[in-house]
């Protein structure tokens, strides 16, 4: 296996939204699943694509060293034209063709915006069985199809966390999977710029006693409880489906600069020291990539 250690510079605000929504407040920082996200993005560019699960399979362990910061809530507008996915765009237009009569809602238009006009199926619902469910509740098809485009098109709120000082971000993978993880250039939304920096690890051991760090870390890797730490559900894995995201609960440094995550790692977790180009670091990481 290989540690790739990123140092990471934030030219905007890290930007997030809630589980599975297109609006309100998300995770201060970014998420596994985010990160993976990322790193995949260089793998697959310049082709946008869903993530493979041989791909995440590669990814041993990701964890992010959070600086100090500050969290603001912001109204920001959620769909631009200058930069977006072509299937949004493709979601946009079917809704607005619906509300002005030129095609009628179907099932095919409806899986349009099962991703990105705010639909979610309900588990093991297909998409003909959301459209009746919903015609069924009342909703016209102009309902349906203006909600599709209230959530593209509107002012929206989302999380805004600044970061004082610049990020590392832990990567553990296989030593099979050929990447140049400096490609990363943004993190999260496409409005969270960043640049990239791979630092050369100069030595890197196992400790064994209590330590500080600002890796955060899931709750169950730590031996007792964080009693200064934020305790934030993130998921694990990327992609829509909250039953294989794997969301569990982690330890998040406030943003104080003093106030670290401090313990000792619980069983199957272990503690290592990373030494790198102009910074020394330690972390908790499974017990299956220690060194």
């Amino acid at each position: 296996m290989r540690y790739i250690l990123l140092k990471t510079e934030f030219y905007s605000p890290y930007t997030s939204v809630q589980f599975f929504a297109e609006h309100g407040s998300g995770s201060i920082v970014p998420p596994p699943s985010t990160l993976i996200g990322a790193l995949a993005a260089v793998y697959y560019y310049p082709v946008e694509r869903e993530i493979e699960d041989e791909f995440v399979s590669k990814v041993k362990y990701v964890t992010f060293h959070v600086p100090p910061y500050t969290v603001v809530e912001n109204i920001s507008r959620h769909f631009t034209l200058f930069s977006q996915r072509k299937e949004r765009l493709k979601a946009l237009r079917a809704a607005i063709d619906v509300v002005a009569g030129a095609r009628e809602l179907d099932a095919a238009v409806l899986k349009i915006f099962t991703n990105y006009g705010g639909l979610r199926l309900k588990k093991n619902e297909s998409v003909e069985e959301a459209l009746q469910r919903m015609r069924s509740s009342g909703m016209t098809d102009i309902d349906i199809a203006l909600t599709a485009v209230q959530v593209l098109l509107a002012p929206a709120t989302r999380t805004e966390t600044y970061f004082w000082d610049p990020a590392y971000i832990l990567y553990v993978v296989d030593d099979d999977l050929k990447i140049e993880p400096t490609g990363i250039m943004r993190i999260g939304p496409k409005e969270s710029i960043v640049s990239v920096t791979e630092l050369k690890i100069k030595n890197l051991q196992r400790i064994n006693e209590r330590i500080r760090t600002r890796f955060y870390v899931p709750v169950r890797a730590l031996e007792g409880m964080c009693g200064t730490c934020n305790v934030i559900y993130m998921a694990q894995r990327p992609g829509g489906d909250p039953d294989k995201a794997g969301v569990e609960p982690y330890y998040v440094p406030r943003s104080a600069p003093d106030m670290s995550i401090e313990g000792s790692p619980a069983h199957g977790w272990a503690a290592v020291e990373i030494e790198a180009e102009d910074v020394t670091l330690r972390a908790i990481v499974p017990e299956y990539v220690a060194p």
